[in-house]
């Protein structure tokens, strides 16, 4: 991609600004304030928007900066893939307001899938932090951040191993990872979070049938005490009615004759009554007895109709396994692989990369050394030519280190031995006349003193003495240093005669190594050491190699490679797979296939147990039928007659009650009668005995009354409790299935649960492997890095570093001569150079022959004048296949690159 035009209508302080770009090199120059940042800018916000964030310092706050009056515009017109697009932005005063739109220069179509605000993502494949780290060299930042997820780095691994940038490492683990989020997340929206929610759902629905049994049992039990308690009230309110009828008198006579018709009519139904229970076998089929029947009935048929349904599924299922039984055979042979053996294989085919990167160092260690030991041998035969001088070294050396320090301690002498000569003898002279002359004068002074008495005579005297002594002083410091002057010229003599001597030595091996002069022996001297070192070095080299060669353990690592690759092509052989890919595909069929079976067969299994508890079930109620019909004498009655028998045991009973009511109507005209008396007090004109245990406590009916009417409200309560209890006990299941099919469901999904940890353990497996190769993968192309980036730098240093290493933060690392460094001790100008020089191999890395705009925006103001000639010539070679973009307010580069170079030199 390159840019062709710029088009600024308003941005920043720049208005109707329209600047034309040549494929290659581009100076832009202009002074400062002349508005080359804002351009830089406006190309950066083009390709990537400008952010949103607000900060308090202005500078660092690019929509605040260039959108004047909440509106910024300007198009930049590129070329891409051989296509002109012309990108049109507008920026407001918020990324809401802001506009992309995206054209094709010579049609107009409006490109859509272009018209966002991170263009230059899809572009150039590179984020802004990319962008900045690479193409965009601001001033005294050509420093390469290593951001959190390392996208520099990424691109070229994927470069590196595909040759293919967007076969993207990082897609990769962004499907796996999505692959884990479709099975689980923290938010637990996943399958294998959903079928755990499930299985929690189902035990809790498990717990909750088994706590509603309970609670039915307990109902059971109290509708029993219930129903004991009803019979005890009636027997109770029908003994207080008996007693009633004691307290009241009866007529008899006058009703006497009506009363016996009612009881003839009475005597007649009842008859009519005995028959039809003799039909219904003496009372014991009541409604209670046919609906229980009937319930049992009901109940029998739809179990045989389940049983009929689940039978039929289970026909299905065998079929279903039957034919996927046919289909597995295709691959009978995967049957005796290991349940892990994918696992297995794709680590196995992982170790095998890693050990074909092993083998490949293996081969590049050997042929390191084979080129060590060339230059070893070399170096041996210039050693092995000055096989004599080796013996003569030491002497040799010793005489030079003679001589050189003699003609240094010469040298001093003769420059501090500059003095006056004065003569021995005469200063010897002196000396004597002066030690004559004060001993005159202390005489004269002596004697001056004794016979004359006059001190200042005396005084006069002592001062010549005093001058005689200094006299004597200074030629006595004369005398010695004279002295020591002789020592100094003997000593003098005695190192001409050494130097003289060493000399002579020294003119021997001269003749003998046929030499001009002493320099040409010390160069002799010197390059028998430098190549002895370099000998010590080579070999210190190869002895590294060896090292590291047997490090890599090449038999072991060959053998494993070996036994990995036979056993990868004993496996496709085995399960007849052309390659890894189709053995995965076919494993996949087979497992799937191998699973729905094993599904099936749980599923057939489950249903056989269903078949199996309804089978008995069935046989159950037939026998509880067979039962309750034994005691009406139907037992040999066909079940699937009984539904009709039912139906006219209904019928006989509906008969029964149509008579009951007649006998209900008789009774009770035959009680109005009464009067409530029975037919024998009235006969025995009320002289009977009340045989029956009666309680005669109660002094007035109507206590009995009272008592009655507390017994029969206590009988309604009583009652509608029962209802309350039977209704509980038959709606305590509505809504709720059966615990068999609660607990079938929890086996199935706790065997599904199982299958997705599976699932997302391959997964979690794959991704661990993926990120250790991914690891290997960088370290691989490290030294190619390091090629590159030292090939730049040498060009723009003159050779001067023989190595440069990179880590994997970027820092920069040097070897001059033996000695490794940080880039950080070099100067300033130097360490923009080595940073400069690792962003052009990273863009080389990147984009190879892509031709892409580099963008620098006075990365140069740290170079000498050397340094900045050897980088723009590598820049005008660089334009050859990228486009450049140079910024400056500098007129150097415009002169240099004007006088050298045909360069697109804009003025702004």
């Amino acid at each position: 991609m390159i840019i062709k035009t710029i088009k600024i209508k308003n941005f920043g302080k720049l208005q109707n600004v329209n600047i034309s770009l040549d494929k290659g090199l581009n100076l832009i120059y202009g002074e400062n304030e002349k508005g080359k940042t804002t351009i830089q800018n406006f190309i950066k916000a083009s390709f990537y928007g400008l952010s949103n964030k607000r900060n308090k310092d202005i500078r660092s706050n690019n929509r605040i900066r260039y959108v004047i009056d909440s509106k910024a515009e300007g198009e930049i017109l590129v070329n891409h893939n051989n296509r002109d697009f012309i990108i049109k932005r507008i920026f407001g005063s918020t990324k809401k307001e802001d506009k992309t739109l995206v054209f094709d220069s010579i049609t107009g179509e409006n490109i859509k899938s272009l018209a966002h605000d991170n263009i230059g993502k899809d572009i150039l494949g590179l984020s802004i932090s990319g962008f900045n780290n690479t193409l965009f060299i601001g001033q005294l930042s050509s420093v390469v951040s290593k951001e959190k997820e390392d996208e520099i780095m990424n691109k070229i691994t994927n470069v590196f191993e595909s040759g293919e940038e967007n076969l993207s490492y990082e897609k990769a683990v962004n499907f796996i990872e999505s692959m884990k989020r479709n099975l689980t997340t923290p938010r637990k929206t996943g399958k294998l979070d959903k079928l755990k929610i499930n299985y929690e759902n189902l035990i809790e629905e498990k717990n909750i049938s088994r706590k509603l049994a309970e609670e039915n049992l307990n109902n059971e039990l109290k509708l029993i005490d219930l129903k004991e308690h009803k019979d005890f009230l009636i027997k109770e309110i029908k003994r207080l009615e008996l007693l009633k009828k004691y307290f009241k008198k009866v007529k008899l006579k006058e009703e006497y004759d009506e009363i016996t018709e009612y009881l003839k009519k009475d005597e007649e139904l009842k008859k009519e009554r005995d028959e039809v229970n003799f039909m219904l076998k003496e009372s014991l089929i009541d409604y209670k007895f046919l609906s229980s029947l009937k319930e049992e009935n009901n109940l029998l048929i739809n179990l045989k109709d389940n049983f009929r349904l689940k039978k039929n599924e289970e026909l299905k299922i065998i079929e279903s396994i039957d034919l996927k039984n046919k289909e597995i055979k295709k691959f009978k042979n995967f049957a005796s692989l290991e349940e892990d053996i994918e696992e297995k294989i794709i680590k196995v085919h992982i170790e095998n990369r890693v050990l074909e990167e092993k083998l490949e160092k293996i081969k590049f260690c050997k042929e390191d050394i084979n080129s060590l030991e060339n230059d070893l041998q070399k170096n041996s035969k210039v050693v092995g030519q000055a096989t004599q001088l080796k013996e003569d070294i030491k002497e040799i050396q010793d005489l030079l280190n003679g001589y050189e320090d003699n003609l240094k301690e010469l040298k001093y002498r003769v420059e501090n031995n500059k003095n006056i000569k004065v003569s021995h003898l005469d200063l010897e002279k002196k000396l004597k006349y002066l030690y004559f002359y004060l001993s005159i004068s202390v005489a004269l002074s002596i004697l001056t003193f004794i016979f004359f008495k006059n001190k200042l005579l005396t005084l006069v005297l002592i001062i010549p003495i005093a001058f005689i002594i200094k006299k004597i002083i200074t030629n006595k410091v004369l005398l010695d240093k004279d002295s020591e002057e002789k020592k100094k010229e003997e000593k003098i003599k005695n190192l001409k005669n050494n130097i003289n001597k060493i000399e002579e030595n020294l003119s021997i091996y001269i003749k003998k190594y046929n030499l001009k002069d002493y320099n040409d022996l010390i160069i002799l001297i010197k390059n028998y050491d430098s190549s002895k070192i370099a000998l010590e070095n080579l070999s210190f080299k190869i002895n590294e190699k060896r090292n590291e060669l047997i490090s890599y353990e090449e038999e072991k690592s060959l053998e494993e490679y070996m036994d990995n690759k036979r056993a990868i092509e004993r496996l496709l052989m085995l399960t007849d797979s052309i390659s890894l890919e189709d053995f995965k595909e076919k494993y996949k069929v087979y497992r799937g296939l191998k699973n729905k079976i094993n599904e099936e067969n749980i599923i057939l299994k489950s249903l056989n147990k269903t078949l199996d508890i309804l089978y008995e079930e069935i046989d159950l109620k037939e026998l509880n039928l067979k039962e309750k019909l034994s005691e009406i004498d139907l037992e040999e009655l066909p079940l699937d007659k009984l539904d009709d028998k039912i139906n006219s045991f209904y019928r006989k009973l509906q008969k029964k009650e149509e008579i009951e009511r007649s006998l209900i109507g008789i009774e009770k005209t035959y009680k109005t009668l009464l009067k409530d008396r029975d037919l024998e007090s009235i006969k025995n004109q009320l002289e009977d005995v009340i045989k029956e245990d009666l309680d005669l406590s109660y002094k007035a009916d109507e206590e009995i009354e009272d008592e009655i009417k507390e017994k029969s409200i206590e009988l309604i309560e009583v009652e509608k409790n029962i209802k309350d209890v039977e209704n509980s006990i038959e709606n305590v299941f509505i809504g709720k299935r059966p615990l068999v099919k609660v607990e079938e469901d929890i086996q199935n999904i706790k065997e599904r649960i199982e299958n997705k940890e599976k699932n997302l353990k391959a997964l979690e497996i794959s991704e661990k492997y993926l990120k250790e190769s991914f690891k290997e993968m960088q370290k691989s192309f490290g030294p190619l890095l390091n090629k590159e980036t030292e090939n730049i730098f040498k060009k723009f240093t003159g050779n001067k570093y023989s190595e440069i290493k990179i880590s994997e933060s970027y820092d920069i690392n040097l070897r001059e001569n033996e000695n490794i460094f940080s880039c950080s001790y070099l100067s300033n100008g130097a360490w923009d150079q080595a940073y400069l020089s690792l962003r052009l191999a990273l863009i080389n890395l990147i984009f190879k022959d892509e031709i892409v705009p580099i963008i620098l925006d006075d990365a140069f103001v740290q170079y000498d004048d050397i340094r900045i000639k050897n980088v723009l010539d590598e820049m005008v070679n660089i334009s050859k296949s990228k486009q450049i973009l140079i910024f400056t307010c500098h007129s150097r580069e415009v002169n240099y690159l004007k006088d050298k170079y045909n360069v697109n030199v804009i003025n702004i």
